[in-house]
């Protein structure tokens, strides 16, 4: 087992909302909102560089996955691209953006690396 299968889905949602609020590169890289469905439970991203004045909004992109693809997703066994091929995540919304959700999962990795040292 990898480390990233370690991580429960709280853990992952938390570092996806802490690297979407701290990462200013990530900001800059992705600028949208996008919501994941995970196993039931949902989180909006609000990955925008600037937010100041504006209400949440609709997401430009939702991701719709199981926790073992997310946890793939992370581990490098599959890639977006691949797991959409075979159906396993789901996208709606902004296919543009869906290329670059690469640079979300990489974010969202480094963090979980990190906060597994501590």
């Amino acid at each position: 087992m990898s480390e990233s299968d370690s991580h429960s889905l709280s853990d992952i949602l938390a570092a996806m909302t802490e690297v979407a609020e701290t990462d200013d590169s990530l900001k800059k890289k992705f600028n949208a909102i996008v919501r994941f469905d995970v196993e039931g439970q949902t989180l909006t991203l609000d990955v925008r560089k600037d937010r100041s004045g504006s209400q949440e909004s609709a997401p430009y992109l939702q991701v719709t996955a199981s926790l073992e693809i997310l946890q793939d997703l992370l581990a490098k066994r599959t890639t977006a691209q691949q797991a959409f091929m075979k159906g396993k995540l789901k996208i709606k919304g902004k296919m543009g953006l869906a290329m670059k959700l690469t640079v979300v999962l990489d974010a969202t990795r480094k963090h979980l690396a990190l906060q597994s040292r501590l």
